[in-house]
């Protein structure tokens, strides 16, 4: 009899399913609806791979989207999981007894083998670990039996937003032109896709609720940054610790991670947007440009405070968010 058998004699089940979603789909929406079809705690885990071409929104931006699209009726996401083996671990640290995974109709004999394989050693103990098929998917048939991720990033190469948009697992417009655009971007392509002010702001906004506002910080002695500016002036912070931590290494003995509080109802620009596009077009650089001349960082911040923008947000967490004022975060001791 394993140890949970012992001590958790109700037991608690965990469903969940782990993928790229690179866009999200209307076929994902079929899979969360058979994991939360199921007895147990839903949860999706999302990895973290980004590469141009095959998986251009991060890992942030999906959890994001994500959120939009399943609602508040699933667990989406966590920092700490980046493969399958870390759901696992995830959940079994979470006092979860049993587990059913969900998945592919033709991975499901693999996804069995594996996850049972590790059943019972260091990393998880669990009373059982069942893999059920999330359904069948015909690649040439209409609606969610036949989307995919690859098809929703032709249709945003090829400038298809009406193909794109009958992918979207949202029934909000606005959503699905935020995503379009932000797969756009990702894949490199320039121009239109980029150029909706007021969607990407709810991104930001989105990592604000998650997060409370609290957002980490790598920084050496007396707080300090590296200096490379590139979004602009300020405080630079991160949604993701794993970020922060690699900043922490670069300042050697001296390194702390610190977490920070940011004020809310800040307004922060997107660094794909428009309008930070045409601030370095009048500095003669080109709109997907980065540069680490401080004259560069200063001219973005003076254009962009004179805007109304208290920062600046990418879609990376590794070059994170910068807060021009620092009076608008709190170091948290």
């Amino acid at each position: 009899m394993l140890l949970r058998q012992l001590t958790e004699a109700d037991g608690k089940t965990a469903v969940f399913a782990f993928g790229r979603m690179n866009p999200p789909t209307i076929g994902h929406a079929k899979l969360v609806g058979v994991i939360t079809s199921q007895p147990g705690d839903p949860f999706l885990f999302l990895s973290h791979t980004q590469k141009p071409k095959t998986d251009p929104l991060s890992f942030a931006e999906k959890v994001f989207f994500a959120r939009k699209c399943f609602g508040n009726g699933i667990t989406i996401g966590h920092d700490s999981v980046r493969t399958i083996i870390d759901c696992c671990k995830f959940l079994y640290s979470r006092k979860y007894t049993d587990l059913i995974y969900v998945a592919g109709d033709d991975r499901v004999k693999d996804f069995d083998t594996l996850l049972n394989k590790y059943n019972g050693g260091d990393d998880y103990q669990f009373n059982s670990i069942n893999v059920i098929s999330a359904g069948q998917r015909d690649p040439d048939a209409e609606g969610a039996e036949g989307m995919s991720a690859s098809k929703m990033k032709q249709a945003a190469v090829d400038g298809d937003i009406e193909s794109f948009r009958s992918g979207v697992c949202s029934k909000d417009p606005k959503v699905g032109k935020m995503l379009y655009n932000k797969v756009r971007a990702g894949l490199g392509i320039q121009g239109e896709a980029i150029q909706v002010i007021e969607s990407e702001a709810d991104f930001y906004q989105g990592l604000y609720k998650h997060n409370d506002g609290i957002f980490h910080r790598g920084e050496g002695k007396n707080g300090k940054g590296l200096g490379l500016g590139a979004l602009g002036k300020g405080i630079y912070l991160t949604w993701e610790k794993d970020a922060a931590n690699a900043f922490k290494m670069h300042h050697g003995p001296d390194g702390t991670l610190s977490e920070y509080k940011v004020k809310p109802g800040l307004k922060i620009a997107d660094y794909q947007s428009k309008e930070v596009g045409d601030i370095k077009v009048k500095m003669g650089f080109q709109p997907w440009d980065y540069s680490d001349d401080p004259m560069f960082a200063a001219i973005l911040t003076m254009d962009l405070k004179e805007a109304g923008y208290d920062g600046v947000i990418s879609d990376k967490a590794i070059e994170g968010l910068v807060i021009f004022d620092a009076n608008n975060v709190t170091r948290k001791e």
